[in-house]
């Protein structure tokens, strides 16, 4: 009676012990959960119309071939990012200068939005503009703008996609 309780026991015993192994309660090490206190995305505002009426203006000044009108809705100084001549546009002329290296007009093709860091970000198709001669045209671009409270552009990034095509040489950096 002894062998026949103490195999008893330990077949209780081994059953407990296999029991309880992965059923301690913890969650599955595999199992994917949103941290407690994870910071939610921060929230966009909206793009306002005047953000709106900038850029339009100034992709509709470049399809008429109007660089001078086109450099008024930049702040000075300001940045151009990927593009050519100048990376800093410290001086009007500056900014009439990366205009003018436009070959092609500018055709907004994409409504207007805000990243999650506050920059605006738009798609355009090149046209051809006077003045100029765009060997581009149909080729797609998306350009992202930073607009300051003068509601001038501050910052214009030719945002560039591995996958596309560039643009004609002379305004890539």
């Amino acid at each position: 009676m002894t062998l026949r309780r103490r195999t008893l026991g330990v077949l209780i015993a081994l059953g407990l012990t296999i029991s309880a192994c992965g059923g301690s309660g913890e969650p599955d090490r595999f199992s994917l959960t949103t941290p407690k206190g994870a910071a939610p995305e921060p929230q966009r505002a909206p793009v306002t119309d005047a953000e709106r009426r900038v850029i339009r203006g100034w992709s509709a000044e470049l399809q008429h071939g109007d660089v001078k009108a086109a450099a008024k809705y930049f702040s000075v100084p300001s940045e151009a990012v990927n593009l050519a001549p100048e990376p800093e546009l410290l001086t009007t002329g500056d900014v009439v200068k990366l205009n003018d290296s436009f070959p092609c007009g500018a055709k907004l093709i994409s409504g207007v939005e805000r990243t999650v860091n506050q920059m605006l970000v738009a798609d355009f198709e090149f046209v051809s503009r006077p003045g100029a001669e765009c060997n581009d045209v149909g080729t797609r671009a998306t350009f992202a703008f930073l607009i300051d409270a003068d509601d001038h552009i501050s910052r214009l990034i030719l945002i560039v996609d591995e996958n596309e095509p560039l643009p004609d040489d002379s305004i890539v950096a």
